[in-house]
């Protein structure tokens, strides 16, 4: 996969990660937005590219954003003859509850990219490696998993 935005993962927002009216795919298109429109307010990301880096079909891809705009997390502006299509996204990721000590999730983009492991797969590895380089060993277990993943 050819990675021409040079990014070394994905940061995926405590409430982005736990909020339960996004499936997994959602949770991790939604933060590729969030990352693109950084600096803009809004991404031209192309499906193609969230195709090649999420091993999923363009008309796939496409679907999760519809979805994401009829869940009223983007606002898109459609291509036309002069600019590229424009996401915008909705939710305000800046307020969060300052007693959560888990602030969100960085997925490494090997794993990120991996088509042999599912997105919650994904998400539990980052979380296991997470806490692996904060305390030198993970000592998660089911509970802890499902406080964070639930």
């Amino acid at each position: 996969m050819e990675n021409k935005f040079k990014i070394s993962g994905l940061w995926i927002p405590y409430q982005i990660l736990t909020d339960k009216n996004l499936r997994d795919k959602e949770k991790i298109i939604y933060s590729l937005i969030l990352f693109f429109s950084n600096n803009k307010g809004y991404c031209s990301i192309r499906n193609k590219y969230l195709e090649n880096l999420l091993h999923r079909s363009t008309k796939r891809i496409s679907g999760i954003i519809n979805t994401l705009q009829d869940k009223k997390y983007i606002h898109i502006i459609p291509r036309n003859n002069r600019e590229q299509r424009k996401l915008y996204p909705l939710v305000d990721i800046r307020d969060i509850n300052k007693k959560v000590l888990f602030k969100g999730l960085f997925i490494p983009i090997s794993v990120l990219a991996d088509s042999n492991l599912n997105d919650k797969e994904k998400f539990i590895y980052s979380i296991a490696l997470y806490y692996s380089n904060v305390h030198k060993q993970c000592t998660l277990n089911n509970e802890n998993l499902h406080e964070i993943l639930v």
